[in-house]
């Protein structure tokens, strides 16, 4: 009997992919505005080439890039990054669609919703009351609790214990293959990947065709193509 559902949060419950790379293309654009004195293309060329070796959540990005190209900071070109990519931001990050409806429906359903995120609670925090689905969840794990990263089974273990549940009364929900697959695998959870996410994932440091092949070993029990399939998952998982 399934009582509990674990998701990842970007590229899972919200399209996080789409607005970084819309806030990233805009923040060049400001910072040509600006006086820089590069195109767009090579911009975010070097953008992503930062991002690759440093992590999607690094939070000096601009900076990092001011030194590269000037060789120290120009407050007026990171300013004008910084700003915009705030603005766009709070704009464009949303959920996928059917996720507050399905959410809804597992609440319905009396299930424990739970998040396991290797990234900052702050910053989970305000993902989630931005794309106001933050009351949907009976527990929000991340990587300042366990100080490990997934597919670590101390963050799992964690959430387990605060909705006092079960392993096998559980699934998990993600995009990444190794971490949330093989993680909630480990623990002896389903494992649902979440494919939908994945394909508009730019975010790991390799392709998404170049990830599936490294981890092809690794077999999800269920392929979710929309979110709202999960449901499927639940019922069926709690009929057998």
């Amino acid at each position: 009997m399934i009582k509990g559902v674990i998701f990842d949060v970007d590229n899972t419950l919200l399209d996080f992919a789409r607005m970084k790379k819309i806030a990233l293309s805009e923040s060049v654009d400001a910072m040509i505005d600006a006086g820089l004195e590069m195109s767009h293309k090579k911009a975010f060329k070097m953008i992503h080439e930062i991002l690759d070796k440093n992590g999607l959540e690094m939070h000096t990005l601009f900076q990092k890039f001011s030194r590269k190209v000037y060789g120290k900071i120009n407050a007026r070109i990171v300013g004008a990054a910084i700003i915009t990519h705030r603005k766009v931001w709070s704009g464009f990050l949303h959920t996928y669609p059917g996720v507050v409806r399905t959410l809804l429906e597992l609440k319905g359903k009396g299930l424990k919703l739970c998040i396991v995120s290797d990234a900052n609670k702050i910053h989970v925090f305000e993902r989630l009351y931005a794309s106001r689905i933050v009351d949907f969840f009976d527990c929000v794990v991340c990587h300042d609790d366990t100080h490990k990263f997934k597919p670590a089974r101390r963050p799992f273990v964690h959430a387990l214990r605060k909705v006092k549940l079960k392993a096998e009364e559980c699934v998990m929900v993600g995009d990444w293959i190794k971490g949330d697959v093989l993680g909630a695998q480990k623990m002896g959870m389903k494992g649902c990947l979440a494919k939908y996410g994945q394909m508009s994932n730019y975010s790991r440091s390799i392709s998404n065709s170049e990830h599936l092949k490294k981890f092809k070993e690794i077999k999800p029990d269920y392929v979710l193509k929309k979110f709202s399939d999960i449901l499927k998952v639940v019922d069926r998982e709690s009929k057998s």
